[in-house]
């Protein structure tokens, strides 16, 4: 029986109704017999450290060559892949769905007829996205177009304008909600800001540009931190350094801290991604030897602090990366590896400003130049690879993988950390037929027999450690408690347990009251007269449970609720 609390797995492990075992370091088949009752915990494991195997490739452009290509997730099984078709220069968009790592697209919906470049584009919801683009039928205007998604069917509304002084290089948009979005961009090769856009129905309208820079800025990425804070990172083309600013939103405003260095020295593509509302991951490629380097910053207001650098390719040149958030402290960054040309990706996992990198899994083996205009997107349990493939004609082409787990099961549990050591609850020879129920995520109670008593304790959980409070009796001394026990949590305070009483002989349940590491019992209840074994017990609310045994005289299994 296991219970699973928040980052750590707490169990014991009953094989038959007469011995007890307890897993307590490595799994093995044979567990092996303890004469006392024990109690171990295990850290959950970290994911795994790379995706599964890509699927096999689905051309999204096959007549022609993809570029500026951008995977947006719409939900767990679809998303919407956006790029220019060469040579009709068209910006468009299908609508990918994926089974497994299998991908099928619907068909091609044109948002700009010839001449569009520099586009990237974010989801508004399952059914909306917004493009942004440099418009070469409009002087290079910088134009946004909202995307509205009906199976694989996608119709756009009228093109709205972000920047029409100049020419609108380096596009970069952002989800901040349903209805709301930033775009930044570079103006004119001149100064470099941001502005907030709202959507209501097809429709956009701006609030005002702000500057984050008062020159050129260069391969600009943005991240939301949450809906009223931005992060834009960018190489400043004056020194070459890499360089991020915090912008603070307020209804359609945006206003912009100073700045700050993540890379004092020359650099190129910069890419970010944000992983919780304090957290971001910044990349990069290094002038000095081309190898791909990567800094956890950290927010707090409109500063933000940078951790070392960590390479996430560090053995030859990294081009093309792109990343995407898993969870809270992982990422997985795509890129094309130089030193054999082909297309992969690593997953990477933070602890404080630290980074690990996992195992390569490569997604583009062709060979030849490998591949450009390199994305990835996180769509639900899995990742989507976009890439123009050099050695198939510029093909626009995509693959899928399955994302590492979060958590191994018991079935599989290969991926469990080490244990921590174990904690007696009962350091006699009685044989400690045990029960136990979590409380809270650092809580959990242990019902047992120690010969003809029936005890309890509050165990409590700090990292692998286990300390437990004084036991407690809900069945006194020669009444025994001898069948097989289980126990529930009602909520963190209360806690029911069944057991076999033999004096007078019932099969019987109880209450307690969680109080630190105190418990109180109620009086005993009857739910069955007559011989049980194997009883078990699970909560269903604060105030209901069920009950399940198997009645000896029948042989047949039954459950009870009160």
């Amino acid at each position: 029986m296991g219970i699973f609390q928040s980052g750590k797995v707490v169990f014991y492990h009953p094989c038959n109704d007469e011995t007890e075992y307890t897993q307590t370091a490595d799994w093995t088949e044979t567990t092996p017999t303890y004469s006392a009752g024990k109690v171990s915990n295990a850290l959950a494991p970290t994911s795994g450290d790379a995706v599964g195997a890509f699927g096999t490739e689905n051309e999204f452009v096959s007549n022609g060559s993809a570029e500026y290509n951008v995977v947006v997730a719409l939900d767990s099984t679809r998303f919407a892949v956006v790029y220019r078709d060469v040579p009709e220069t068209d910006g468009i968009a299908r609508v990918g769905t994926l089974s497994g790592t299998d991908i099928t697209f619907g068909a091609e919906y044109v948002f700009l007829s010839g001449n569009a470049y520099n586009l990237h584009a974010t989801a508004l919801s399952s059914t909306q996205f917004v493009v942004a683009y440099m418009d070469n039928t409009s002087s290079n205007h910088g134009a946004a177009k909202v995307g509205t998604v009906s199976g694989n069917d996608i119709t756009y509304g009228a093109s709205n304008e972000f920047y029409s002084a100049g020419s609108a290089y380096d596009n970069r948009v952002e989800r901040l909600s349903a209805t709301k979005f930033v775009v930044a961009f570079d103006m004119n090769a001149n100064t470099a800001g941001a502005r907030v856009g709202t959507v209501a129905g097809s429709d956009i309208t701006y609030g005002a540009t702000t500057n984050f820079l008062g020159s050129r800025a260069t391969d600009i990425s943005l991240v939301v931190m949450d809906s009223s804070k931005v992060v834009v990172c960018y190489k400043s083309d004056s020194t070459t350094y890499g360089e991020s600013n915090v912008g603070t939103v307020s209804g359609t405003d945006i206003t912009f801290g100073s700045q700050h260095q993540f890379a004092g020295f020359n650099m190129s593509e910069v890419e970010a991604v944000a992983l919780s509302a304090t957290t971001l991951v910044v990349f990069y490629r290094l002038a000095s030897s081309s190898n791909g380097g990567s800094k956890v910053g950290t927010v707090s207001g409109t500063d933000i602090t940078y951790g070392a650098e960590v390479k996430f390719q560090d053995s030859d040149a990294a081009f093309w990366h792109s990343a995407a958030k898993i969870s809270s402290s992982q990422f997985i960054i795509a890129f094309k590896d130089y030193s054999d040309n082909n297309g992969t990706t690593r997953v990477g996992t933070v602890s404080g400003t630290g980074i690990t990198y996992g195992s390569q899994s490569d997604f583009c083996t062709t060979g030849g130049s490998g591949p450009q205009y390199v994305r990835i997107a996180v769509v639900g349990s899995a990742c989507v690879a976009a890439y123009q493939d050099q050695a198939d004609s510029d093909h626009g082409t995509a693959k899928a993988a399955v994302l590492p787990t979060a958590a191994s099961s018991l079935a599989n549990p290969s991926g469990l950390g080490d244990f921590g050591a174990e904690k007696e609850y009962l350091s006699s020879s009685q044989q400690p037929l045990a029960g136990i129920a979590r409380l809270t995520a650092t809580t959990f109670a242990v019902c047992y027999s120690s010969a003809t008593t029936g005890l309890a304790r509050v165990g409590t959980v700090s990292g692998t450690d286990i300390t437990f409070g004084a036991e407690s009796t809900f069945e006194p001394a020669g009444a025994a408690a001898m069948d097989p026990m289980d126990a529930a949590a009602l909520s963190s305070t209360k806690v029911v347990v069944v057991y076999m009483a033999n004096s007078p002989a019932a099969r019987n349940v109880r209450a307690g009251t969680v109080s630190g590491t105190d418990i109180t019992w109620g009086a005993a209840t009857s739910y069955f007269a007559a011989s049980t074994n194997r009883n078990a017990i699970t909560a269903l609310d604060s105030t209901k449970f069920v009950i399940g045994y198997k009645r000896d005289s029948t042989t047949s299994g039954a459950a009870k609720v009160p």
